[in-house]
């Protein structure tokens, strides 16, 4: 047998017209300026490889405009094509949408930094 739910006299309902309402919160998202990220490419001083190498891959994630970290680590370098990479994003491989491509070019005036 089902019971019937009584509710109190005194309850108000926290909800509804003139109630709480959930509100979207979406926080500013946080750039960088032309000027800091200069700043950061243009970085030479470091306090070990292990530094220089962590600015090395964040600059190339931001060459390659925000790449997934997991794309950038499944690029490969028969991907090459020129100065650019050209890849499938991992994240829509199984999707029926068509297959998104990125296209990762380096800046010409600097050198390519490999590392093994």
């Amino acid at each position: 047998m089902k019971k019937k739910k009584i509710i109190p006299s005194g309850y108000f309902y926290p909800f509804g017209k003139g109630g709480y309402s959930i509100c979207e919160y979406f926080p500013k998202k946080q750039v960088f300026t032309n000027n800091e990220i200069s700043q950061i490419i243009n970085l030479d001083e470091f306090q070990s490889k292990d530094e220089e190498f962590a600015r090395d891959i964040w600059e190339l994630l931001y060459r390659c405009n925000g790449i997934n970290f997991a794309d950038l680590l499944r690029l490969r370098w028969d991907q090459r094509n020129g100065n650019c990479f050209v890849f499938f994003r991992k994240k829509t491989e199984n999707t029926r949408k068509k297959n998104e491509t990125g296209n990762c070019c380096s800046d010409k005036s600097k050198s390519t930094k490999y590392y093994k």
